[in-house]
């Protein structure tokens, strides 16, 4: 299945487990992908990350179906009826 449509992105991997307990009840597929722009990004010295802040070093992001995009969206949101979540 292609996912082709970007529902949500985040640093907050508290928050993507939301997002995704949130869509998982709605029984609507997705997939997660994420970048780390962490330290191998970076040249490596004697203070390697010093001053960085390491929550904020992976980025996660959801795809959706396109026909099942604007129903995740109401989901989560808080805009669907909590019988269809």
């Amino acid at each position: 299945m292609l996912f082709k449509r970007e529902l949500f992105l985040t640093y907050d991997s508290i928050a993507l487990q939301n997002v995704t307990r949130k869509i998982d009840r709605a029984n609507i597929r997705y997939e997660i992908r994420s970048s780390d722009f962490g330290r191998s990004n970076r040249g490596s010295g004697l203070l390697g990350s010093l001053g960085e802040n390491m929550s904020q070093k992976i980025m996660y992001y959801v795809y959706v179906r396109n026909k099942d995009y604007d129903f995740a969206k109401s989901v989560m949101d808080g805009t669907v009826p909590e019988k269809f979540e």
